[in-house]
């Protein structure tokens, strides 16, 4: 019920400034972008409070208060109708979305980031943590709900985001022809993909993104563009900025819409302009946050630091890793493999989608989705990214089910889709035990699927001062944690590294880090082991800097807490 309302306050306050600002927009495309413009002022209103040093749960539950208040409840103009099979299918993920947040990145920094934003009161710079630069409109939205103590909320909401975007992709298949059954079946199989398995149940940012960039293309590709010409280039803009706010994926999806209104009617060069501004509002969260944190307003684009090769690697960036173009194309190839048996099949149905009569619509969202193909090799090729090209071809092969051979083309296409991504999903929910984690009654009992979890620690650690400021060394999971933490990413050189390798002695390294204001030192040996394996988390690089450290461990004497593999030392 709480991640209910809290989507349809988003969505009512966003729907309040679309009918104050007459923007144009068609009554299938209302209740997704309604839902993004709300999710946008919300997120900037949370980091503008961060910023100044005021994010608490009454500043954001005001916020929250006051979306409602001015919000349209009466006459929206939403289809729900059209939602409703999108819903339908999402409501197989339940038994994951339900459960106490489990996924690794979102202990990481989904979760993470607002959790330790709460922890101090306000957004900070935290130069040891990859993720803390990325696209933070998810996470502001989440800190209203961790702050209620609503910890399973946050992955409903994405679930909305997802059926909202499958809202969009309903929506860009009936403005590019298709039947409405073909183009409901098509919203409907978005959260199902293979390329996305069990992601729509999950607490982090994609169906924002996805929903913004399909909705942004519907919207370029409908009667708006040609009634409002200006009015609907700008809110594209605003639309695709709002999705490079919640994931990086986002910005080029925002140079193919931006390529679009280009394409399109005249006045081009104003609507070009307008989209622009648009955009820059949009993204206004990510590039503005890092502009006053880091002074470096698109960050971590162009990073060079220590670590990101194993960024690379996880988000699948097999354009800067790869020994030369054809090794590149092999790895990009050995990717896309196991999703072929579907992705062939829609790519077909779109082809012939596209050499109908008056095409030209379908031709402008089949060139779209090639660029997207394109932009997912160049940003990451990780399978999920390549979901807003899949939402295109899904629409597209709808859109090929009008007459004659396509419906049978587009048919089986969205057929073929549809049972290998029901068996994908089930068998991945069969894997992670069905209800068994829905099931669990908090984050301390969650099953063994939490790979050395430091969760029953972090409840142990509520028995620290109040003032402990704490590092973790060997863990970058920080969600949950009850005291104030520096907690690097898996992909950041440890801060302990430093002092321990250019200090003569641990009492030396000890000092600093006192010194640093550091009360304690948070230790999982299990972790430390499992991931330094493949990522740069040692607080050492030499043998006499391990000596160092086991000493300044020494030095700690007995931990204050310890539960498993998992310790926490006191410096003082």
């Amino acid at each position: 019920m709480a991640a209910a309302a809290f989507t349809w306050i988003l969505a009512a306050g966003g729907a309040r400034l679309r009918t104050l600002a007459r923007l144009p927009l068609g009554s299938d495309l209302k209740a997704p972008v309604d839902f993004l413009v709300g999710a946008w002022v919300f997120a900037t209103a949370a980091f503008l409070a961060g910023w100044a040093g005021w994010f608490r749960a009454p500043v954001l539950f005001v916020f929250l208060g006051i979306l409602a208040a001015v919000g349209e409840w009466r006459r929206p103009g939403w289809r729900f109708r059209t939602l409703l099979p999108t819903a339908m299918s999402a409501a197989i993920l339940l038994p994951i979305a339900i459960a106490p947040p489990f996924f690794y990145d979102a202990l990481v920094y989904h979760l993470a980031l607002p959790w330790q934003a709460l922890q101090e009161g306000r957004l900070a710079a935290h130069s040891e943590d990859f993720f803390s630069a990325f696209p933070p409109l998810a996470q502001m939205l989440f800190a209203a709900p961790i702050a209620a103590g609503l910890l399973r909320v946050p992955a409903l909401v994405q679930m909305a985001s997802f059926i909202l975007a499958g809202g969009a992709t309903t929506a860009l298949a009936l403005r590019l022809g298709a039947p409405r059954f073909a183009a409901l079946c098509a919203g409907a199989l978005l959260p199902l993909l293979p390329a996305v398995v069990l992601v729509a149940g999950l607490p982090a940012a994609e169906g924002f993104a996805i929903g913004a960039a399909i909705a942004a293309l519907a919207l370029c590709l409908g009667p708006e563009s040609r009634r409002a010409p200006i009015a609907s280039a700008g809110l594209a803009g605003l639309i695709t900025g709002i999705g490079t706010a919640a994931r990086l994926q986002g910005l080029p999806w925002s140079l193919i819409v931006l390529a679009l209104v280009t394409l399109g009617p005249a006045p081009r060069l104003r609507r070009a302009a307008g989209a622009a501004l648009g955009w820059a509002a949009g993204s206004l969260p990510w590039w503005l946050k890092n502009l006053l944190l880091l002074r470096d307003p698109f960050a971590p684009i162009g990073w060079r630091r220590p670590g990101i090769e194993t960024l690379w690697r996880d988000s699948g960036g097999q354009i800067y890793l790869a020994a030369g173009p054809a090794d590149a194309l092999r790895a990009l190839g050995a990717t896309l493999k196991p999703h072929t048996a579907y992705a062939l099949p829609l790519l077909l149905a779109a082809l012939l989608a596209m050499s109908g009569e008056r095409p030209r619509r379908r031709v402008l969202a089949g060139l779209a989705a090639g660029a997207g193909l394109v932009a997912w090799a160049a940003t990451g090729s990780l399978p999920r990214f390549l979901a807003p090209t899949l939402a295109v071809l899904l629409a597209l092969a709808a859109a090929a089910a009008r007459a004659g051979v396509g419906r049978w083309a587009g048919g089986l296409a969205l057929g073929a889709a549809g049972v290998l991504g029901l068996v994908f999903t089930l068998r991945m929910l069969q894997a992670v035990g069905w209800w068994t984690l829905a099931l669990c009654a908090g984050l301390a009992d969650l099953p063994p699927i939490v790979v050395n979890t430091p969760l029953p620690a972090f409840a142990a650690a509520e028995a620290l001062p109040a003032d402990a400021r704490v590092l973790f060394v060997g863990e970058a999971r920080g969600f949950a944690f009850p005291r104030r933490a520096v907690v690097p990413s898996q992909h950041d050189v440890s801060p302990l590294r430093d002092p321990i390798e250019t200090l003569a002695t641990a009492a030396a390294a000890r000092d600093r880090l006192v010194a640093d204001g550091f009360t304690h030192l948070l230790v999982n040996r299990a972790e430390l082991l499992r991931l330094s394996r493949d990522y740069p988390v040692l607080p050492w690089s030499t043998g006499a800097g391990q000596a160092r450290f086991q000493a300044l461990l020494v030095q700690c004497g007995v931990p204050v807490v310890k539960v498993g593999e998992t310790a926490i030392f006191a410096l003082r």
